[in-house]
């Protein structure tokens, strides 16, 4: 007789005897419980958007190091711990890096080492769509594009090519899971017409269009209307791909604090989609957050880092900002399909047959080869992500100029719980001043919206 024939053979007298065995107790063993359905996942985001970066010549100045290189990375010592806790950090770069001759208003070109230092703090994504991402002309907002991407961080608001696509699927990975989140950035041009396209009244490119995110805020509102129905079309887009979707957008009047008709027409319609959040800035000074169709919308979070204030100024407001910062809880659920799967094995049927295959398997073979565990059972389909919950708050900051040593420094000082002991505010008595931005800042929000702690 040979082995095979051995072990078919002992297979046999086993299976034999089992059945005896079942067949005098009268009734067969209960089968075991394998594939339990498994608890939802829950995934909590934090985005942080932070307002209008911009460099100013007096920025630069100060900035500038003994070596001739520029240094910003102190601009933001106060804030970074908040822009690098957040699962994605945005900001908006109000400026261009064309790579040589520096100058501040009314056409920013600014050193590269900004952007490093933005990313050395934290920020994930750069939005580039605003009133001066011309104003080193087309080729500049290309290089600028490219600063951004070599410091680290993705880019949003201009696209490198027209193959690219105009929004961002930004994918996060937390807690072992991958969250999509769609980011849409426009910015508004000073055309009034489909000729003659212009930015800050400069002329563009007779191409730009084809690679800038604008709309026509000052144009009849049949051109409006259509660029309204292209930002939906890229919400849209957006949605299809993404579990949360935000919306940037470049937009209002200079120094206003409250909205005009113009951004709550835009804001209502853009709403219509139910995005996550509208945030918004342009106005250099903080604008009002409400729920519009129950999307939040930031008006304008205001500067996050210039020039701009009482004394260059007379307009204390500009020195204010906001990082808006938004929260989500994210949860997805088992589907039974029937379908489990074993060390990556798919095993198909229902849960009764699958616990009556495990159990044959423990019983008739494992004498030849070991069954499968029930921790080796993994769930295989999930739904897709849901919101369960969202909440819009936002810290309020105020920029901090002074001198040290002779020389100037600017830093964004976040105005949470304990700022007052803030060193650099009280060494050099600006405690004061701060706290009169924060007045302004939750007299004009409402304490709702005011995070104190981050």
């Amino acid at each position: 007789m040979t082995l095979r024939q051995l072990k078919q053979l002992t297979s046999l007298i086993i299976l034999i005897a089992l059945c005896f065995t079942l067949t005098a107790c009268g009734k067969e063993a209960e089968p075991e419980v394998i594939g339990t359905i498994p608890s939802d996942k829950v995934v909590d985001v934090s985005i942080a958007i932070c307002g209008d970066a911009m460099a100013h010549m007096p920025q630069v100045r100060a900035a500038e190091t003994s070596e001739g290189v520029y240094d910003f990375n102190n601009n933001y010592d106060y804030v970074k711990d908040i822009m690098s806790k957040a699962d994605i950090c945005m900001v908006n770069f109000e400026c261009t890096f064309p790579g040589s001759n520096y100058q501040g208003y009314p056409a920013f070109r600014t050193p590269d080492s900004m952007a490093e230092a933005l990313k050395n703090a934290g920020v994930d994504v750069g939005i580039f769509a605003n009133n001066h991402m011309n104003d080193s002309g087309l080729a500049g907002a290309m290089r600028t594009c490219e600063v951004i991407e070599a410091a680290g961080m993705r880019v949003v608001g201009c696209r490198q090519s027209t193959d690219e696509h105009r929004s961002l699927i930004y994918q996060l990975v937390k807690d072992n899971e991958v969250i999509n989140v769609g980011i849409v950035a426009y910015t508004y041009e000073t055309s009034r017409n489909d000729t003659n396209r212009t930015m800050n009244g400069g002329a563009m490119k007779s191409d730009a269009v084809n690679y800038y995110n604008t709309f026509r805020q000052y144009a009849d509102r049949s051109y409006l209307d259509a660029d309204i129905q292209n930002i939906k079309n890229e919400i849209s887009w957006c949605q299809e791909r993404s579990d949360i979707t935000i919306v940037y957008l470049h937009w209002g009047e200079e120094y206003q604090r409250h909205s005009n008709k113009t951004q709550q027409y835009i804001a209502q319609s853009l709403a219509e989609l139910k995005p996550d959040a509208i945030v918004a800035s342009h106005p250099h000074v903080i604008e009002e957050i409400s729920y519009v169709n129950e999307v939040p919308v930031y008006y304008s979070i205001g500067n996050y880092i210039s020039n701009q204030r009482e004394e260059t100024l007379d307009n204390h407001y500009t020195e204010q900002g906001l990082i808006a910062t938004l929260d989500f809880t994210l949860v997805k659920t088992p589907v039974d399909d029937g379908k489990y799967v074993i060390d990556g094995i798919n095993v198909l049927g229902t849960p009764e047959e699958v616990a009556a295959e495990e159990e044959y398997n423990s019983k008739f073979i494992k004498m030849f080869s070991e069954a499968p565990t029930k921790a080796a059972l993994k769930w295989e389909s999930w739904s897709d992500w849901s919101l369960s919950n969202s909440k819009a708050t936002a810290v309020p900051t105020w920029v901090n100029r002074y001198s040290s040593n002779g020389k100037t420094k600017y830093q964004i000082v976040p105005l949470t719980d304990g700022f007052e002991t803030n060193e650099s505010l009280v060494s050099a008595g600006y405690v004061n001043r701060a706290k009169s931005a924060l007045a302004d800042i939750t007299e004009l929000l409402g304490e709702e919206f005011i995070r104190h702690s981050y």
